[in-house]
């Protein structure tokens, strides 16, 4: 029982050092489903977006001065809540 708790522990342990909330390993038993979607928000947001900079930083040099290296996030839908809360609130306005 000591092993489980700590094996939970040091899991929690590793995805906080990352910036990762539980709920984006599809463990989403604690928040509700609206919290979750904020946290993967927040995660991509604050975690995720810094560390797409950092690697196209990195290999920007390898490239050259002609090249510029981007990112597509266009897949990842909760970038999408902002901008659908905006339109919201401005048909409801």
């Amino acid at each position: 029982m000591n092993y489980e708790h700590a094996s939970a522990n040091a899991k929690l342990e590793i995805l906080a050092a990352f910036g990762v909330p539980e709920s984006v390993t599809d463990n989403a038993s604690g928040p509700t489903f609206d919290d979750a979607e904020q946290e993967e928000l927040g995660f991509w947001l604050h975690t995720e977006l810094g560390h797409l900079k950092l690697i196209a930083h990195a290999f920007e040099k390898d490239a050259g001065n002609d090249m510029r290296l981007r990112y597509d996030t266009s897949t990842a839908e909760v970038l999408e809540l902002p901008r659908r809360r905006r339109r919201a609130e401005a048909r409801e306005e």
